[in-house]
């Protein structure tokens, strides 16, 4: 019988590979749908290479910049704790306005169905926190990884 992957392992691998637009990535993704779909809450799951859109967006120019933020944005946010715009922007070297815009692309199905929690701290501060995902990613959307 084969051995089971190490999530914690795979996990690793992955934050290494952040925004490189390997194929490796998206295998990790299809690969581990299945346990996915059991552990729909479970915020260890990276979120799917999913299409992105905009007036100004071209695929190959964009996409493995925009994912590669996603990535970075929702593996410094998986510890579950709350984070200002600031900390996540100094973690992951994006600018606030892209971490802001990663952090509402996590919230749609299509990037996973996080949770996202957002709480006033004052004088126009926010903090988010990263919650468990509120419903399973279908069929469809494994497709077109």
């Amino acid at each position: 019988m084969p051995a089971k992957k190490n999530p914690s392992k795979v996990v690793e691998q992955f934050n290494l590979d952040l925004g490189d637009g390997t194929p490796r990535v998206d295998k990790f993704i299809a690969a581990d749908y299945k346990r996915w779909r059991r552990a729909p809450s479970h915020r260890d799951v990276p979120p799917p290479r999913a299409r992105f859109n905009g007036a100004d967006y071209v695929p190959g120019r964009d996409d493995p910049r925009l994912h590669g933020q996603l990535l970075r944005v929702w593996s410094f946010m998986r510890d579950g704790r709350w984070h200002t715009l600031r900390e996540i922007s100094d973690a992951t070297g994006d600018p606030h306005a892209s971490v802001s815009t990663q952090l509402r692309h996590l919230r749609k199905p299509r990037f996973g169905s996080y949770q996202v929690n957002r709480e006033h701290v004052g004088r126009g501060l926010y903090r988010y926190q990263l919650g468990p995902r509120v419903r399973p990613v279908n069929e469809r959307q494994v497709e077109m990884l």
